[in-house]
């Protein structure tokens, strides 16, 4: 198909302002146009119409100009209103993110009302057991302004007491000084009983001392003679009074025994008596003990003789004579020689 004069010219800037029907449509026209005036004999007309045709080409370019003008601008509308409604979307995700965490706020700010609500109620109850509790405590100034009342009214009675008790208390003090200057003349009179106690005891004690040393020598004379009678025990020393490895030993002496040749040591203590009245159990031990020792004692540095343990007294209860037979001591009386 062949291409006509205006779809030469007009074609390309046609295209670039309008659509492809509407720049087809207007080159359709003005070959129309153009045909009518072909037809006009007269070619002044011709001219005429020749340069109309132009003015109009002309307008009609400014306005393609304008219209391409106008495309580009709405192209470029539309660039804004594609980027204003994408940003739009965006926006509405926005809100619509906003809107659900608005109700999600929602949900908590009525949990948080409920638990206001709750906690309220609590507060109303507490408020009311505080109320109660004012009134208990009220009731209870009320009960200790009565006591403090009382406990005044009493203190004031304590104090009349007080002063009254200050003024036995004054007396008593007088009295008291003269007990302690009594007090302190009595303890002088008791140093010196003290030390009059013990000068007499040292006396005692000499006393004892010189009566025991006294049945001591007497033992020394006539226990021979009784020990060879009464356990046949002859001695082949004389007794002794001697001290071995810091012990003191009272009776000493070595001998025979006649039945089987034995040699033997006889070891004694002398006690003035034996009696429940002069001698208290304690002491009666005591002495058993201390007879023990010796032998050990004379046993140690006499180990091929046997050692007889005896103790010496002018009376003994049976009572302590049995007890210390039954430990092997024989009890010798002075009566007895």
């Amino acid at each position: 198909m062949a291409t006509s004069f205006f779809e030469q010219s007009f074609g390309r800037l046609l295209s670039s302002a309008f659509t492809e029907e509407q720049a087809q449509l207007l080159i359709a026209m003005f070959e129309a146009g153009f045909d009518m005036l072909a037809k006009t004999s007269d070619l002044s007309e011709l001219k005429q119409s020749m340069r109309e045709l132009a003015e109009a080409q002309r307008r009609a370019d400014e306005r393609l100009e304008q219209l391409a003008e106008a495309q580009r601008q709405t192209q470029e509308s539309l660039k804004q209103l594609t980027e204003s409604q994408r940003r739009a979307d965006e926006r509405l995700e926005q809100l619509a993110e906003a809107q659900r965490q608005t109700e999600e706020s929602f949900k908590r700010l009525a949990e948080a009302q409920r638990r206001a609500d709750e906690r309220l109620e609590q507060l109303a109850e507490a408020q009311r057991q505080t109320e109660e509790s004012f009134k208990r405590l009220a009731e209870s100034q009320r009960r200790a302004d009565e006591r403090l009342e009382q406990l005044a009214e009493a203190q004031r009675r304590a104090d009349e007491r007080l002063d009254r008790l200050t003024e036995r208390v004054e007396a008593l003090t007088e009295a008291q000084q003269r007990t302690e200057q009594s007090l302190r003349e009595l303890i002088e009179i008791q140093k010196q009983m003290l030390v009059d106690m013990q000068n007499i005891r040292f006396e005692l004690g000499g006393l004892s001392r010189a009566a025991s040393y006294a049945l001591e020598n007497e033992a020394y004379r006539n226990l021979p003679p009784l020990l060879e009678r009464a356990l046949g025990i002859k001695l082949d020393s004389r007794m002794i009074r001697t001290e071995i490895d810091d012990e003191e030993i009272n009776v000493l002496a070595f001998g025979t025994r006649l039945e089987d040749g034995r040699a033997i040591a006889v070891v004694g203590e002398a006690k003035l008596q034996l009696d429940k009245r002069t001698a208290a159990d304690k002491e009666f031990e005591r002495t058993l003990q201390q007879i023990k020792r010796k032998v050990e004692v004379v046993q140690s540095k006499h180990p091929d003789k046997t050692v007889i343990p005896v103790l010496v007294t002018h009376f003994a209860r049976p009572v302590y004579v049995q007890r210390a037979q039954e430990q092997g001591i024989t009890v010798i009386q002075s009566f007895e020689w």
